[in-house]
């Protein structure tokens, strides 16, 4: 093996992955468009609906008006509950023992692949079938496997057990795709 690393995530790695994932993946913001779009549906829907049983009152109009604002609320920071919706999302893996993450694995790198080892298992992959390579400088790079599942690899992790930037211009050469991304 050309490089290998002992990894330790947390949940917080987990969490900030996936709200990094929807937020910049096209099939993140496809699927945040799409709830967007919903919860407007839904709420509109509501508020008529409320007109067409209650009659035009002081009443309806308020509660129509509380359905729409609420909706609206709901549609503008439907990104700021992605977290909030991870960590509950984590806490009933944790009830039924499957997480979707493994806190700890060995990663190694060689011209064929990767290969992980974890305590629940092993997983090699391809060079060939590595999508992209995301790089949020200075925290965390995501070495995408496919559109939703990606190798985390903690900056400070890696630069603690080689070379960063020898390590990076080695994902960088066999990556089809290098994004990079501020903090």
């Amino acid at each position: 093996m050309q490089y290998v690393f002992d990894i330790f995530l947390t949940e917080a790695d987990y969490i900030d992955f996936n709200v990094f994932h929807m937020s910049h993946s096209a099939y993140g913001k496809k699927h945040q468009r799409l709830l967007r779009g919903m919860i407007a549906v839904i709420f509109t829907v509501a508020a008529l609906v409320n007109f067409l049983a209650e009659g035009i009152s002081p009443v309806s109009v308020a509660y129509a008006l509380l359905l729409v604002g609420l909706g609206l609320m709901l549609t503008v920071f439907h990104g700021k509950f992605a977290g909030f919706t991870m960590k509950l999302i984590i806490g009933n893996m944790k009830k039924t023992g499957k997480m979707a993450f493994s806190p700890e694995s060995r990663l190694g790198f060689t011209d064929e692949g990767i290969l992980e080892i974890t305590p629940e298992g092993r997983l090699e992959k391809r060079w060939e079938s590595m999508e992209r390579l995301c790089i949020l400088e200075g925290k965390v790079w995501y070495l995408y496997m496919n559109n939703t599942a990606a190798f985390i690899l903690p900056v400070e992790q890696i630069a603690a057990q080689t070379d960063l930037a020898e390590f990076r211009r080695y994902l960088e050469s066999r990556c089809p795709v290098v994004e990079r991304f501020e903090k």
